[in-house]
């Protein structure tokens, strides 16, 4: 069901289902140094780019007077955007990369994570409303 491989701290235990794939690996240590940096590129790299963005959105609102500013409001956007097409994209590209990278063909199946979607989704709208409230306050700010 999964493929044991000797790690640099341990061993890791890589599934299957995750892999897309269930014959045996010909070459294990290009399999090792694939599966790290596609792991890395696709999963890791947009988590810290989450991180990222969440700091600048935390310094943006510990430095304004009102949490709805257009700073505030691009960093939201872009966090849903990121994790919109994580859960687009990661998995598929993962999939393929490492089918076309250890077994010369290109094979996936089920692409898609429902709960990046659903979390892009729900930041994004989010994001319009805080949008909105940026209208408002502008608007309050040129009243008084």
């Amino acid at each position: 069901n999964s493929y044991f491989a000797q790690g640099l701290l341990g061993t890791m235990d890589i599934s299957f289902k995750e892999l897309c794939f269930n014959s045996n690996v010909t070459n294990s240590r290009l399999f090792l140094i694939s599966f790290c940096i596609v792991e890395f590129l696709v999963h890791s790299l947009p988590l810290l780019f989450i991180m990222l963005t969440g700091r600048r959105l935390l310094t943006s609102l510990s430095h304004s007077h009102s949490p709805f500013t257009a700073e505030t409001t691009a960093c939201i956007k872009r966090i849903g955007l990121i994790m919109l097409f994580m859960g687009l994209l990661s998995k598929l590209i993962f999939q393929a990369s490492m089918n076309i990278i250890n077994l010369h063909n290109l094979n996936f199946e089920n692409p898609w994570e429902f709960h990046w979607i659903l979390s892009g989704v729900i930041t994004i709208l989010l994001a319009d409303i805080f949008e909105r409230g940026c209208h408002l306050q502008q608007e309050v700010d040129e009243t008084l």
